[in-house]
């Protein structure tokens, strides 16, 4: 049997956001995660921020309902789940291929990298796993 895991450290690019799925009452809870990259600067021997990956990620059930409470934009968090790939054709036609991490776990991370502060409107951690994201 084979299967795949992801790890990702990094902030929410925007509040968390419900979707309705048509077949059924359940919700997905959505968010796109933004991983900062660094580089060494060999001049200056500081580390500077070389670009940004941006992973969208689905959150289902109560954990869907948790993430939707307790978490804003900026806040820091490690989501562990799958990576799901897929095809979609472009609006000129062309076929593309795009990913999304499924997530089984998301969990608010106080480390952060040196500089950084946690975003001032950060939700409540204490209450994360308590929390009711709403009618699900």
């Amino acid at each position: 049997m084979f299967t795949n895991q992801i790890i990702i450290t990094g902030n929410l690019g925007a509040g968390p956001e419900i979707h309705k799925k048509s077949d059924d009452s359940k919700g997905v809870v959505s968010f796109t995660l933004a991983e900062n990259v660094s580089r060494l600067n060999e001049k200056t021997k500081q580390y500077e921020q070389a670009h940004t990956n941006w992973f969208p990620v689905k959150a289902f059930g109560s954990l869907g309902a948790r993430v939707r409470a307790g978490l804003k934009k900026g806040d820091r968090v490690m989501v562990t789940g799958r990576l799901r790939t897929f095809q979609y054709e472009t609006k000129d036609g062309a076929k593309a291929n795009g990913f999304e991490v499924l997530a089984d776990d998301v969990t608010p991370s106080g480390i952060l990298p040196k500089g950084e502060k946690q975003n001032e409107t950060s939700g409540n951690f204490e209450n994360f796993d308590k929390g009711n994201g709403g009618d699900f």
